[in-house]
């Protein structure tokens, strides 16, 4: 390029002396005695130029031949830090003592008829991965499990419906080899005789068995945002609005046990309920929040445990909390929507198992919400040894060298992956091991035959 003749429209003929910004801007001597850099984009060539070709990349390794489908999709899940649910079973490691523990209090459940059940962890222990531990083995042994991951600002403690709304969209029941979400289950449920009438429930499944299935009533049912206004539209005036305010904890733990009669009555366990990330309660900044998230967690745990006074509603025992705008709190100490009180216990037996995740936490509230749990509901887990992620290394190492086969491997690759193995959390470990076999197998090995 440079020596080349142009043409500037308004500056007239010039030759190019320099180029800078990969031949973007050239410098030209124009005829008329100036000399400016100018965009390549406003010139014409008048000199033909032959461009050199740019060198192409060569890459130190290809792989000759395409790796296991399987054991690829693993690894593209592991480069996020996570563990597929198709391979949790594959993939969990030092873990026996804690799932013969949570086994056990399966094995209890069907003769209490509700169970709780908090891990408790700090990050990156672990927590997530035995969640989704759980819900795979509980959706595999007849339960219908729902789950939900709070956060600060939708799936928040002090918003109840949006926490049940999680946990239907989550749904799910293995029916007659068929996996089931949360409308198709009231499908199913549509001919299941409820011993006495369910607010909710009842007439729901009454539109069902007319042959009414509009999408309006899933989002009802499911604890979408549909007013007054919009049912009165649809002519759906006898359905109850889901509440949306704080206090109505009392409707949702009453629609959930509503739920456990109805899975039991298809047959299943059980209802499995799975809240991650329990401490949000923790980051609250407003405190009337953060005691209605305690109200939110002491009325889930009582209707799971199936406490005899949750079967109604008292009358005439109310006290006043400043925290609440519309609602009230009995002798009990359990909330109550201002507007429609409700049993927290449809039927007892709830049928629920409320499985709580949450990290230790220095605030008064964790404490508050420690003394919800009964002491041997409480499942505390130990860090990871070594040798655990020496085998969790062992298996990646496995893993990776099937979804590429030409990856080969020495033994100090092995060593690599354990490095500094008290600064690593389970997420980290696994997303690092995969970004340095990565590195490995692209700068560090040639492909065969090279």
């Amino acid at each position: 390029m440079i020596g080349a003749m142009v043409y500037h429209q308004g500056l007239g003929k010039g030759r190019v002396v320099d180029t800078r910004w990969r031949g973007m801007h050239l410098l030209v001597e124009f005829e008329n005695g100036l000399s400016l850099w100018v965009n390549r984009e406003v010139l014409k060539l008048l000199t033909p130029v032959k461009e050199k070709p740019r060198p192409q990349p060569k890459l130190r390794h290809t792989p000759t031949k395409g790796g296991d489908f399987q054991s690829r999709r693993m690894i593209e899940a592991f480069r996020l830090g996570v563990v597929p649910s198709f391979a949790i079973n594959d993939f969990t490691f030092g873990r026996k003592k804690e799932l013969e523990e949570i086994e056990r209090t399966f094995e209890s459940f069907p003769r209490k008829g509700g169970e709780v059940l908090a891990i408790e962890g700090e990050y990156g222990s672990g927590k997530t991965h035995l969640l989704d531990y759980i819900f795979t083995w509980a959706l595999g042994q007849g339960y219908a499990v729902g789950r939900a991951e709070l956060d600060r600002f939708d799936v928040t403690p002090y918003r109840p419906k949006h926490i049940y709304r999680e946990l239907m969209r989550t749904l799910r029941f293995t029916l007659w080899n068929k996996e089931l979400s949360f409308p198709e289950i009231l499908r199913e449920a549509k001919e299941v005789n409820l011993p006495t009438s369910h607010l909710y429930l009842s007439k729901a499944l009454w539109l069902l068995s007319q042959d009414e299935d509009p999408p309006a009533l899933w989002s009802w049912i499911g604890g979408e945002e549909v007013g007054r206004e919009y049912l009165d539209y649809l002519k759906y005036w006898k359905l109850p609005v889901l509440l949306d305010h704080t206090p109505a904890v009392d409707v949702y733990c009453y629609l959930l046990s509503g739920l456990g009669y109805l899975i039991k009555a298809l047959g299943g366990k059980g209802l499995v309920l799975i809240i991650d990330e329990a401490e949000t309660l923790f980051h609250l900044w407003w405190t009337p929040y953060q005691r209605i998230g305690l109200y939110l967690f002491k009325g889930l745990v009582g209707t799971a445990l199936n406490l005899p006074q949750l079967t109604q509603v008292e009358k005439g025992k109310r006290q006043r909390d400043v925290s609440l705008s519309v609602g009230w709190v009995d002798s009990q100490g359990y909330i109550h929507s201002g507007i429609r009180p409700l049993p927290y216990l449809y039927h007892p037996p709830s049928h629920i198992f409320l499985i709580l995740a949450l990290t230790p936490s220095g605030s008064s509230y964790y404490e508050e919400l420690r003394a919800i749990i009964p002491p041997q509901r409480l499942l505390s887990l130990s860090p990871l040894s070594s040798s655990d992620y020496f085998q969790m290394a062992e298996r990646l190492i496995e893993l990776y060298s099937h979804a590429f086969p030409s990856f080969q491997p020495g033994g100090e690759v092995k060593s690599i992956l354990t490095r500094n193995l008290r600064e690593k959390r389970v997420r980290m470990f696994i997303r690092e091991a995969v970004e340095r076999m990565d590195h490995i197998r692209y700068y560090q090995y040639e492909s065969p035959g090279s």
